[in-house]
């Protein structure tokens, strides 16, 4: 099966993100797992695939999914999900870690929301208008945050450390024995 110049472009995206967030997040000993090189020159291209991983990573919980959320019903008898569950986590530790960005944390609840409801996260970012250095920074924070939830609830649920990152390299083609 051979991709088409789209379907290229998004593995190139999804490649210069993954890149990224590898660099961000350190390994058990507080190391740097890898440097950030071969992010794509156009930023573009990296909120772009910080908005798949976005998307990626909410996927993945729900009832049913992957990831089922250990948390009571809500008020309506509903298991949790990611827009009731994971949204207002992420939201509330970048809020925390943030404090400088506080004026992004509406846009990121607002693309976390989208993206829990299946919905392409980086167009429903895109069309709000230019991007702040706030949006840019709490963007790429949720995307390291939910690649730290992924790993917490895989530790916990299978006992399968390190599991978004590997995803991740999968998707792209790089070796995960690295």
């Amino acid at each position: 099966m051979s991709l088409d110049t789209r379907d290229e472009a998004l593995v190139g995206d999804l490649a210069g993100a993954y890149r990224l967030l590898r660099s961000l997040i350190d390994d058990s000993a507080g190391r740097s797992v890898g440097e950030a090189g071969g992010t794509p020159s156009d930023g573009e291209h990296l909120l772009r695939g910080l908005g798949t991983v976005i998307c990626i990573f909410m996927a993945l919980f729900g009832p049913g999914e992957l990831l089922e959320i250990r948390a009571e019903p809500n008020d309506e008898g509903s298991p949790p999900d990611a827009l009731n569950a994971v949204v207002p986590a992420i939201v509330g530790r970048l809020r925390k870690m943030l404090p400088g960005a506080q004026e992004a944390m509406p846009m990121i609840a607002g693309a976390l929301t989208a993206a829990a409801l299946q919905m392409n996260c980086y167009e429903w970012r895109d069309k709000l208008g230019p991007w702040t250095a706030a949006d840019k920074l709490a963007w790429a924070f949720a995307a390291c945050e939910l690649a730290d939830l992924v790993d917490f609830a895989m530790v916990e649920s299978q006992g399968r450390k390190g599991f978004a990152l590997d995803m991740l390299a999968r998707i792209v083609g790089e070796d995960v024995a690295k």
